[in-house]
């Protein structure tokens, strides 16, 4: 098949393990090989993927002027890459730019260089959004078309890999414990841990201080921020909370851990439409997130960066009986999944 009946997604391909890549490797994976082009933006293999790793993608990034496809679907977070594709745009009116946090609107919100280029090249592209507020804040730079999408494409439910990933950690995930689960990257947004790890072993802290043990695991993406890492391990160690504090790095598929979970927190400061929150909820697991922006409804709150109103949350859903891990399998029924980005982008 020609190129110009195919889609060219550019973005990270797992490893590492993060919310794009994982959507993007369920993409692709749904999709026939023939109806689309890779470019992985990750140093990681995938066959039949066209590597776009390393300062060389800046160059051949210019490529999408001159071969034609039917649209060319760009994941990336690289400002200067997304600017290169706006003036792109300029030549090829189907360049869709996929936001999937704030990182975009918190760009366009600063003063200074990057940002004054950035507003005016938004007019040549397509912008796909996973939540409202985005939709608000980049309109007004008047897009091409402009789409909301929820990002989340949910797993395929797989017993024996949810028994391989459990029984890696069976010392952990013992019958009668009250297990919370999250993931993310050690790094820092705006001065803070953007995904509360500093949060969560706060919280751990303070239900042990009150004569409670729950038990925490989290799924990490990676360490962009080494002192951050470091100070964390410290402050576990320091507690002696190292046997309820349990740290998962890398995994290929995180679900099985939150299904096994009776809470899924996502503790971060700010956030576009998660996947993590999307598959704790298809699995069933009660979920607590930051009101740092609009959640699904089924989703509880807690006050963004509080310590206390967590814990008040958390001790809420500790006192109920909650669904253990073989009620929820004996509960599962697979769910008709219609996905917008299929239809109403790539009309397929």
């Amino acid at each position: 098949m020609k190129t110009k009946n195919k889609i060219a997604i550019i973005g990270p391909y797992p490893p590492p393990y993060g919310g794009i890549s994982v959507h993007i490797q369920r993409v692709v994976k749904y999709l026939p090989k023939d109806r689309y082009v890779l470019f992985n933006t990750s140093n990681s293999k995938c066959e039949g993927a066209i590597s776009f790793y390393g300062k060389i993608k800046y160059l051949k990034v210019f490529q999408f002027i001159f071969k034609k496809y039917k649209l060319i679907h760009t994941h990336s977070t690289d400002t200067c890459l997304r600017m290169i594709f706006g003036i792109i745009g300029i030549f090829r009116k189907n360049i869709y730019l996929h936001i999937h946090g704030a990182s975009l609107s918190n760009l366009l919100h600063k003063r200074g260089m990057v940002s004054f280029i950035m507003k005016p090249l938004i007019k040549n592209l397509h912008i796909i959004v996973v939540n409202s507020e985005l939709v608000s804040e980049i309109i007004k730079y008047k897009p091409i078309s402009i789409h909301k999408i929820d990002a989340f494409l949910p797993p395929t439910f797989d017993f024996p890999l949810l028994i391989k990933t459990l029984k890696k950690h069976e010392q952990f995930f013992q019958n009668g414990r009250f297990i919370v689960s999250m993931n993310g990257w050690f790094t820092k947004y705006m001065g803070e841990d953007l995904y509360g790890f500093d949060l969560a072993s706060e919280v751990l802290k303070k239900f042990r201080d009150n004569g409670i043990n729950i038990f925490m695991v989290a799924c990490i993406n990676g360490v962009k921020n080494k002192q951050l890492y470091k100070s964390f391990l410290n402050y576990i160690t320091t507690h002696n909370l190292d046997k309820q504090f349990l740290l998962i790095h890398e995994l290929e598929e995180t679900w099985p851990i939150f299904m096994a979970s009776n809470v899924f927190i996502r503790l971060t400061n700010t956030d576009g439409l998660p996947v993590s929150i999307k598959e704790a909820i298809w699995f069933r697991t009660k979920v607590i997130a930051s009101d740092c922006i609009a959640r699904p409804n089924t989703v509880i709150l807690f006050k963004n960066r509080s310590v206390n109103d967590l814990y008040e949350k958390l001790l809420k859903i500790y006192k109920k009986p909650q669904l253990d891990l073989k009620e929820k399998i004996n509960q599962y029924k697979p769910q008709k999944f219609n996905y917008s980005l299929f239809s109403e982008i790539y009309k397929l």
